[in-house]
């Protein structure tokens, strides 16, 4: 009788090869054997290893939270964007439900720290895109600030992050051209 044991208690899978081991080596204040995104998402899986030591469960353990905490944060703009509770509640549904997301938040991989960012840099630029610029023009800076800030942490985290900017600024240059003409 062949009998498989299961290997993901405790052996990397896929990048988790990369990140984790990097989160290691961040944790312990060694030299980097390698680094091919910035080190924002990295950073946050070696303040885990840090605080609770090196095993799949911590380095896994950063990615699963920002995946549970990116539902609430789909739900918030899926209801600016459509204003409809049920949509938001289906939508944040289908994302619960999506195996892309639950794999990605389950294994040490940088991708919830970054789709995490990137929906906060969209939820802030929605809100701005909707608000009233010249009746409450600190808020609407405000606004535009909290953008620039996920934004920018979304670029801490991984490049993908700088495609999505282009959309941030099709939204902002649009919203311009339509205050101004």
């Amino acid at each position: 009788v062949l009998t498989i044991e299961p290997s993901w208690y405790d052996e990397s899978y896929f990048d988790e090869v990369y990140h984790p081991r990097n989160a290691w080596e961040i944790a312990n204040g060694q030299y980097m054997y390698a680094s091919v995104h910035p080190l924002l998402g990295t950073c946050i899986i070696a303040l885990f290893i840090r605080l609770f030591g090196f095993s799949p469960l911590v380095y896994r353990l950063p990615g699963a939270l920002f995946g549970i905490m990116l539902l609430p944060l789909f739900h918030a703009v899926l209801k600016q964007m459509f204003r409809n509770s049920s949509y938001a509640f289906l939508g944040t549904l289908f994302l619960a439900c999506d195996f892309m997301h639950l794999t990605t938040s389950r294994i040490a991989t940088l991708e919830p720290f970054s789709v995490f960012w990137i929906l906060l840099m969209y939820y802030w630029m929605i809100r701005y895109y909707k608000s009233s610029f010249y009746k409450d023009f600190k808020g609407s800076l405000k606004l535009l600030l909290y953008c620039g800030i996920a934004m920018g942490l979304g670029i801490a985290t991984k490049w993908t992050a700088c495609y999505s900017a282009v959309g941030l600024a099709i939204l902002l240059y649009s919203n311009l051209v339509l205050l101004f003409f």
